[in-house]
Formats: structure tokens, C-alpha cells, sequence
């Protein structure tokens, strides 16, 4: 498993704690360990893998020519 999917999961299973805490659950549920001064930046990142993808999903939708076109 990569870090950042380790991340979004401990993400999803604590909620909002701090990254002293995910970072310990990464390491105890998935054998990742991490420092807690990366948390923020793997936070960052999966934002932005979201707005990028989320941007890729509205471009395909207008970019899907119709049936009759």
C-alpha cells in the first residue's frame, strides 16, 4: 500500500485528529511509518489529486459527444 493511500484511509477511519495520531495509526494498521511533520503535506497533496480529478471528471462530461451529434 503507498503512504498516501495509507493516509486517506486513517483520513476516513479518524476524522480530524492530529497528525501525531494518524501517523501512529498508519503505522499500526498499515506498517507505514511516517513522520508527523509529512502529514500535512500528504493532506496537500491528496486535496489536490482531488480537485484534479474531480476537474478531469467535469471535462469529460462536456467533452462527451451526444448520441445524435
Amino acid at each position: 500500500m503507498e503512504k498516501l493511500e495509507a493516509y486517506r484511509k486513517a483520513v476516513a477511519a479518524l476524522g480530524n485528529v492530529s497528525a501525531e495520531e494518524l501517523a501512529k495509526y498508519m503505522e499500526q494498521h498499515h506498517g507505514i511509518k511516517i513522520q508527523p511533520s509529512f502529514i500535512p503535506l500528504y493532506k496537500a497533496s491528496l486535496q489536490d489529486f482531488d480537485k484534479l480529478h474531480q476537474k478531469r471528471q467535469a471535462a469529460q462530461a462536456t467533452s462527451v459527444p451526444s448520441a445524435n451529434g
